[in-house]
């Protein structure tokens, strides 16, 4: 299981961050995400579409 804190963090857009990094912990074994601080439904979905792991938010 691996978290990405690009919400928590608030930089400058995490939405463009977030699906490259889900693609990197997939590819590094990851079998889960977790992507705390994400609130937005659309922000939701968006990462959502970009990875077939199971997905955490918190």
């Amino acid at each position: 299981n691996l978290r990405t804190d690009a919400f928590l963090i608030k930089g400058p857009n995490p939405l463009l961050s977030t699906p490259s990094r889900l693609k990197d912990y997939r590819r590094a074994g990851a079998g889960c995400i977790f992507v705390p601080f994400i609130y937005n439904r659309i922000d939701i979905q968006v990462v959502v579409s970009a990875t077939r792991l199971p997905l955490n938010v918190l």
